[in-house]
């Protein structure tokens, strides 16, 4: 009698272990995510009348040591937060600065410009439109 009691216990216990792990791995999961403490976005969307593009912001910050953010984003000062990046903080309805990128041909003058240039040195093709441009 006492043997059964024991292998039901033992047989709860070992079904429960896969059940346990997933629960402590998502509590760990939890915690790390919330002591995150980036503020550089990892990916960012740029809609666009060819098609969404879809920057990976963090790659390349990392994979090309671009340890300052005015090397990308002009005329800035320290933001107090990453919203204050963003290219409509200027860029706005209103303002002389309003859809500018999109008048004056962006792969010549804004934020095309910048990956058309590098993307050439690394042997990309410029005019390979779906590479960035994804509908």
């Amino acid at each position: 009698m006492y043997m059964n009691k024991v292998n039901t216990w033992y047989t709860i216990i070992k079904k429960s272990i896969p059940f346990i792990i997933i629960i402590i791995f998502a509590i760990i999961g939890i915690i790390g995510y919330s002591f995150e403490s980036s503020t550089t976005p990892i990916r960012v969307l740029f809609k666009s009348t060819g098609g969404y593009v879809i920057f990976a912001h963090q790659a390349h910050v990392k994979d090309y040591d671009l340890g300052k953010c005015q090397d990308c984003h002009h005329n800035m000062a320290s933001p107090g937060s990453v919203a204050a990046w963003k290219c409509t903080v200027c860029h706005n309805e209103g303002s002389e600065y309003a859809n500018i990128c999109e008048v004056r041909a962006p792969h010549r003058q804004c934020v095309g410009a910048q990956c058309v240039e590098c993307h050439t040195k690394m042997g990309r093709d410029p005019k390979d439109c779906s590479f960035c441009h994804k509908l």
